[in-house]
């Protein structure tokens, strides 16, 4: 009887400690009931937009988030992977994103990290024709029905969104997606020749395949080094900045509370070290102000998701 019950005891601590082992090993894995993909060493995993991966990869060499960065897309960010803890994007994606995602959303905190003005690049005899010497965005409506094609951008991207906001709002009637001109808008998206693409692509076309592009709308920095370069120089082009001001700013969005702590850190702390190429990595994409800019408010990101679903 007594060898029985040691027996039974023993059976018993195996299996709790079969449980204990199990619990180390896949610990964490239900935590937050999403996300979860922080590497051995705690650092959040952090995907970013195609064009911001340059921005993860120095975040990572600094060591402010885990290694290998994934790149996450506006069309993918309603159901992100399991393993990603935050996305580094165009503002107001996030919130986009959550519309996709209906319920309560996908992402949480959301913190800005660099921001910079939006600005228009051509020739100054395209300029004139499009806008005259007072360019304002709603001259881009004329500029389109003048038969002149103009890169602003993917409507169904975060990057292209950004662009295009201060245009679709001269579209609507008090940021009203019920009174958007979703045909003059898509005339206007359609413009040139082939598919839109990002404001460094487009620049660059401008720069060296007249014929293609007229005006390009896209981050002040982006356009203005793209005007500065031997080609651009040749074309003539030069950098205006239409009214009334609007800016692209770029955020960190997580899926829990403190996600995005580690990336707010690396962007937002004293320059400097390894800061120094993260801050390079966010001016090539034309957001030259650290951690300060306008953020898109909730009933913008709404009209921004109409103008999405109308035009794109």
């Amino acid at each position: 009887m007594r060898e029985r019950l040691l027996a039974v005891v023993g059976a018993a601590c195996l299996v709790a400690l079969a449980l204990v082992v199990r619990g180390a090993i896949v610990g964490g894995d239900d935590e937050g009931g999403s996300g979860g993909g922080r590497s051995d060493d705690g650092r959040p995993t952090v995907a970013c937009e195609p064009e911001l991966a340059d921005v993860c990869d120095q975040l990572a060499r600094a060591g402010a988030i885990g290694a290998d960065p994934p790149t996450l897309e506006l069309g993918d960010a309603a159901a992100p992977p399991d393993d990603v803890d935050a996305w580094i994007t165009w503002d107001p994606a996030p919130a986009i994103a959550d519309f996709d995602a209906g319920g309560d959303g996908v992402w949480g905190e959301t913190t800005l990290l660099a921001s910079g003005p939006l600005a228009l690049l051509g020739t100054a005899g395209d300029l004139a024709i499009a806008c005259g010497r007072e360019p304002a965005w709603s001259c881009l409506q004329a500029a389109t029905d003048a038969g002149q094609a103009i890169g602003v951008g993917d409507p169904s991207t975060a990057e292209g969104l950004a662009r295009l906001l201060p245009i679709a709002r001269t579209y609507a009637t008090d940021d009203d997606p019920d009174t958007l001109d979703a045909a003059g808008l898509r005339d206007l998206v359609e413009s040139p020749v082939g598919a839109q693409r990002d404001a460094r692509q487009g620049a660059t076309s401008l720069a060296t395949a007249p014929g293609r592009l007229n005006l390009v709308v896209g981050p002040r920095e982006v356009l203005a080094s793209e005007a500065a370069s031997a080609q651009g120089q040749n074309r003539g082009l030069v950098v205006a900045s239409p009214g009334p001001s609007a800016r692209a700013s770029i955020v960190v969005a997580g899926r829990r509370a403190g996600d995005t702590d580690a990336v707010a850190d690396a962007v937002c702390g004293r320059p400097g070290g390894a800061a120094t190429e993260v801050e390079a990595s966010l001016r090539e994409v034309g957001a030259s102000t650290r951690c300060e800019g306008d953020r898109v408010s909730e009933q913008l990101a709404g009209f921004l998701y109409q103008v999405r679903e109308k035009v794109s």
